[in-house]
């Protein structure tokens, strides 16, 4: 959950201010999903969407996660494709 939670930061600090900060994040975020749905099984997408939803419980957080989802917007990401999702 902790890797999570980062590569939601890193993904609302980053991904806000450009292009690349947001794809870099994305690659994160997707990841730390793989690792939720390794460790948590069919139950992660429920956990996931409910840390967003507390996550952007501020309009600055909220302001943050749509520029960020607006920087990332036309971009290519290619998704997790390793066999261990998991930061030790």
């Amino acid at each position: 959950m902790l890797q999570y939670a980062r590569a939601n930061q890193t993904f609302l600090s980053s991904g806000s201010s450009s292009e690349a900060g947001a794809k870099d994040g994305a690659q994160m975020l997707d990841q730390s999903i793989a690792c939720l749905r390794s460790v948590m099984g069919p139950d992660y997408l429920d956990v996931a969407n409910e840390f967003t939803a507390s996550m952007l419980n501020t309009k600055d957080r909220f302001t943050a996660y749509a520029k960020a989802t607006q920087n990332l917007s036309g971009q290519v990401v290619t998704g997790y494709s390793g066999e261990e999702p998991c930061e030790q």
